[in-house]
């Protein structure tokens, strides 16, 4: 097994080519070759979604961008568990898009993190004596 750093070579195709000899006959020889393609950009990722603020409610779309092209996947944690999975894409406008599922543990974590903020906003209402006919959970 050989290793090839392919920071020592320029971005583009780079020829290799595998070569063995028969010692009992070193005329016997086979050097079969194949082409790489050397892309050592590294890979960046950028979120858009709401502004920032103290607060959000209600759905929220982000926008996860990866490039350069040939970026296969981009994966989604929150608090730092996997939360999301990738059952799949498909080409829109000739763009591919891929589609992202809660992963049960993101659908816990989210289950969890909204009863915390109804606990939050319940007591917020109730300070401001605005919780006649809410429910508490």
């Amino acid at each position: 097994m050989a290793t090839i750093d392919t920071t020592q070579y320029a971005n583009g195709p780079l020829s290799l080519t595998l070569s063995a000899s028969d010692a009992a006959s070193p005329a016997n020889v086979s050097s079969p070759s194949t082409t790489l393609k050397v892309d050592n950009a590294p890979v960046t990722v950028s979120l858009t979604g709401p502004a920032d603020a103290p607060s959000t409610a209600g759905t929220q779309y982000v926008t996860a961008t990866a490039g350069p092209s040939g970026v296969s996947a981009i994966y989604c944690s929150l608090d730092g568990g996997a939360m999301t999975e990738h059952p799949g894409a498909s080409a829109v406008d000739s763009r591919l898009r891929r589609y992202y599922r809660l992963t049960p543990l993101g659908s816990e974590r989210l289950a969890e993190e909204a009863a915390r903020l109804k606990s939050n906003a319940y007591v917020a209402m109730s300070r401001l004596d605005l919780t006649a006919g809410v429910s508490r959970t």
